[in-house]
């Protein structure tokens, strides 16, 4: 089963700072089924997020990449994977990320 993993970043990431290696247990990852994902896929594709480093921003997740989540997107991606249901383990993710004003790092397929 193919799946994608979010975690909670302890600092803010930097710009030049690059999050090319796949690190899960470093930020505590929880995984995401492939499936819950891909139907959250045109929900978010608007949202402003950022591949690898804040030097390169982009829209949605980075389906097969590292995807850096800032914080003022956290509150509509978790209204969306809420709404979409299924995912109460990710929306707990997002949602302490959103008290905390986290970024998040999510590690696609």
């Amino acid at each position: 089963m193919a799946k994608h993993e979010f975690g909670i970043m302890p600092t803010a990431p930097v710009p030049g700072q690059r999050f090319d290696e796949y690190e899960p247990r470093k930020y505590r990852c929880i995984p995401a089924r492939d499936e819950e994902i891909e139907r959250l896929m045109p929900e978010i594709s608007t949202l402003e997020m950022y591949r690898h480093t804040v030097d390169c921003p982009g829209r949605g997740l980075c389906y097969t990449g590292i995807t850096l989540i800032p914080p003022a997107v956290l509150p509509r991606l978790r209204e969306e994977v809420q709404r979409q249901g299924g995912m109460a383990e990710l929306a707990a993710l997002l949602r302490r990320a959103e008290r905390e004003s986290r970024w998040v790092i999510h590690y696609g397929i």
